[in-house]
């Protein structure tokens, strides 16, 4: 008779508290990268940008700073548009660290805790297969070896351990592929708000 996933659990000490342990910071460090990358700061760009530029055109920058502030205010694309808004009167030089400094913070927003993954990874198959190991799941096996879905169990923390790996892995490729996309959009607002700050300078209000 198969033991069940309890007596599995107990067979597999330590090693199964590591990695139930490194499951759910994997669950927990997906679920937060999804979120960022793919809905909290997920939004129309285009449309935004074509109507902050027409605004800007017309001289109509109360109006655009209020369409800013009622973007979501942790965005990095809404940070970006209140400050081009507010440095539209400043100097060429001071609008261009302003721009660039707060693309360098939206950027770090999108990438960060993914230098994470790689070191989770190797955790993951590491001790996958230090378990295997120390349960002489690598060497020949007894027929009457228990088995849980279909592995003898001394191979499940390495079965474990791979499955991880690939799972935080791909996971890793994804985001990094969204992080790099969403930079993309936020090097392109900026663009967009520089080429309106050399073309429609907007002059003081004294002046």
């Amino acid at each position: 008779m198969s033991p069940g996933f309890e007596q599995v659990f107990a067979m597999c000490e330590p090693w199964s508290y590591v990695l139930m342990f490194l499951s759910t910071l994997t669950l927990a460090m997906l679920l937060e990268r999804a979120l960022v990358l793919f809905f909290m700061f997920n939004l129309n760009l285009h449309l935004v940008l074509e109507i902050i530029t027409k605004l800007w055109m017309e001289n109509k920058l109360d109006r655009a700073e209020k369409l800013a502030l009622a973007l979501p205010k942790r965005s990095p694309f809404a940070q970006l548009a209140r400050v081009a808004l507010a440095y539209a009167t400043a100097t060429p030089e001071r609008a261009r660290r302003a721009l660039d400094g707060i693309e360098a913070d939206g950027v770090a927003v999108f990438r960060r805790r993914l230098r994470h993954f790689p070191f989770l990874a190797v955790l993951g198959a590491a001790t996958g297969v230090a378990g295997t190991a120390g349960l002489g799941g690598f060497s020949t096996l007894p027929e009457h070896t228990p088995r849980f879905a279909g592995l003898p169990v001394p191979t499940l923390p390495f079965a474990t351990g791979a499955l991880l790996t690939g799972v935080v892995l791909t996971a890793y490729l994804v985001f990094t592929a969204r992080a790099r996309q969403m930079s993309g959009r936020l090097a392109k607002m900026k663009a967009v708000f520089w080429d309106l700050m050399q073309s429609h300078p907007v002059r003081h209000p004294g002046d």
